[in-house]
């Protein structure tokens, strides 16, 4: 495989389409994985696209061979289990491109990924390679939260509707970095709750990684009050010192509002998942409240369920907002639509000297 013609279809050498990380990202087209889906579902680049040489299985094969015999065994029995995917892997890869650019990688840029770029080049299909491979980036992904940001705080109570202000921030072109959606959590016992499969934690800090490089340094980015522990996900150090260091906006809405929020929210949930999250916070909700919660679910009680259950969640909110030193505003309010709660937002940071936000 290493040995193919160096004619490709673009004329030039598979040396000559390796490109750096940054020239790489840069180029339009089609991320195109080709390691195993062990290594694929731990982590990838965000929008990449898994089309595998090798199986988990087969993976462990081929590197048990040239761990104890040596590399010739190893690059044959290679050969052996690509050989009858050849017509498969450009099918698949055509599907996906349709026209564009194929950009291939492997774990460091070695033989798997060179394999590809020179079949896919071989039937027409443009093709660059990722020199380092997926390491590469996975080692700019780690630095990337180390650069700064004039980064907001949106805080308040369960149930302010802080996600859906945070979205319409963004519809008015303000920069938001929504990480409960990377995490696929929203945030509390009951954020499992979610439509998409959670990430690797692995996986979480690539994508977060992506979106926090694409920001712009010189504007405010809006991030939700978050523990550093979002579902089974974790913020990355650096930027979750940077969110307990920033100016925290609070948003204060009467209870009734936050009630009729958190029933649109979880309405389209059965109560079966509800009651297990409930479960796994007896201990903090207390045995009584926790019984007479469960109650008020199974018979359709959802404002009684959702007040007991405010109850803990807001005192012990109240309790980690008095350890923060910084919250610059809180902004009472009430009847207002999520756009009204941005453009306030918006025009606070602006009323709000230079110095004083970022």
């Amino acid at each position: 495989m290493r040995n193919f013609s160096k004619r490709p279809h673009d004329g030039l050498s598979v040396k000559q389409s390796t490109l750096p990380l940054n020239e790489f990202l840069d180029q339009s087209g089609v991320i195109i994985d080709v390691r195993s889906p062990g290594e694929f579902d731990q982590g990838h680049l965000p929008n990449a696209q898994n089309l595998p040489l090798f199986t988990n299985d087969e993976r462990a094969i081929v590197g048990t061979l040239y761990k104890q015999v040596g590399h010739d065994e190893a690059y044959m029995e290679g050969l052996r289990i690509v050989g009858p995917k050849l017509a498969y892997l450009v099918e698949s890869a055509k599907k996906w491109t349709n026209g564009k650019l194929a950009k291939v990688h492997c774990w460091r840029g070695g033989m798997r990924s060179q394999a590809l770029t020179q079949l896919l080049n071989w039937s027409g299909i443009r093709t660059i390679t990722l020199e380092g491979g997926y390491k590469a980036y996975r080692n700019w992904a780690l630095k990337q939260t180390k650069s700064p940001r004039k980064i907001v705080i949106l805080g308040g109570l369960t149930g302010s509707g802080k996600t859906h202000i945070l979205h319409a921030l963004k519809k008015k072109g303000e920069q938001i970095l929504d990480l409960e959606d990377l995490a696929c959590h929203k945030g509390s016992a009951y954020g499992r709750m979610y439509e998409r499969k959670a990430p690797s934690n692995e996986q979480f800090e690539n994508d977060l990684a992506w979106i926090y490089s694409q920001s712009n340094p010189n504007k405010t980015l809006w991030i939700e009050d978050e523990s550093q522990r979002v579902g089974n996900c974790f913020i990355p150090h650096d930027l979750y010192q940077q969110m307990q260091n920033a100016p925290l906006i609070q948003i204060c809405r009467p209870k009734e509002e936050r009630i009729a929020l958190l029933k649109k929210d979880y309405s389209k949930h059965s109560k079966t998942p509800i009651i297990q999250a409930t479960l796994r916070i007896q201990k903090r909700l207390g045995s009584e409240r926790c019984k007479h919660l469960i109650q008020a679910i199974k018979e359709d009680k959802a404002s009684d369920a959702i007040i007991l259950a405010l109850e803990y969640y807001d005192k012990s909110y109240q309790a980690s907002l008095k350890r923060r030193t910084n919250v610059q505003k809180s902004i009472n309010a009430h009847g207002w639509n999520e756009d009204t709660w941005a453009d306030a937002l918006i025009e606070e940071t602006k009323n709000k000297a230079a110095t004083t936000f970022h």
